[in-house]
């Protein structure tokens, strides 16, 4: 990275800072403090409207085709559909997080439409334009952690350290780091309809 005269106070780990045997170390992370001050405003703001506070609430995504649909709407990304997953799938580990004193809240400017009978004032779904994406960067690097699967949303609490629990986990070559609770989406073999393990996924790659 480099400090943009625009904004000089970009706040990061050095790599010469990094390399001290601990593997998580060895990456550059981001702080909160990256963001222009407007948009730290505009977040604070959109915390205190929503009664959340940082680090104590939780960011939950999962994928769907509505944000490929609207964005490149000539193109085909069907392909892509095995790694969708319903968010309604996430309610058993939402619940217990609520009841844990935490808030969960369902980030994404484009995004298929749930009934807001799933939601609650502890659980959000938050809507906000497509030109605001600042919003959804900065709630995930507040949150006490990020709730998804691998959807490219995914990098951006890598970015910035926060730890993730990915479900539906597929591709299985994925990358995850030290942070990453996961949970694998499971195969079935054509052949016997038995489960496939790491080991046979691999030898498919």
């Amino acid at each position: 990275l480099e400090k943009r005269q625009d904004n000089p106070k970009i706040n990061y780990i050095p790599r010469s800072q990094q390399d001290n045997g601990d593997l998580e170390k060895k990456f550059m992370f981001i702080s909160p403090k990256f963001f222009y001050k407007k948009h730290t405003n505009l977040i604070d703001d959109l915390l205190e409207k929503n009664n959340l506070k940082r680090k104590e609430f939780i960011t939950t995504f999962t994928r769907d085709s509505a944000y490929l649909k609207k964005i490149y709407p000539n193109y085909n990304f069907s392909y892509h559909d095995f790694r969708n997953l319903k968010y309604e799938k996430l309610k058993t580990a939402i619940d217990f997080i609520l009841s844990k004193n935490l808030k969960a809240v369902r980030i994404g400017n484009i995004k298929r439409e749930i009934d807001k009978i799933f939601f609650s004032k502890n659980h959000l779904d938050l809507k906000y334009n497509l030109k605001d994406q600042h919003v959804e960067m900065c709630l995930i690097a507040y949150s006490k952690f990020f709730l998804t699967d691998t959807s490219g949303i995914a990098d951006i609490a890598d970015i910035f350290n926060v730890p993730m629990v990915k479900v539906n986990w597929c591709p299985i070559f994925n990358s995850v780091r030290k942070k990453v609770v996961i949970l694998p989406r499971l195969f079935k073999s054509l052949r016997n309809n038995e489960i496939l393990n790491f080991f046979e996924l691999f030898e498919l790659l």
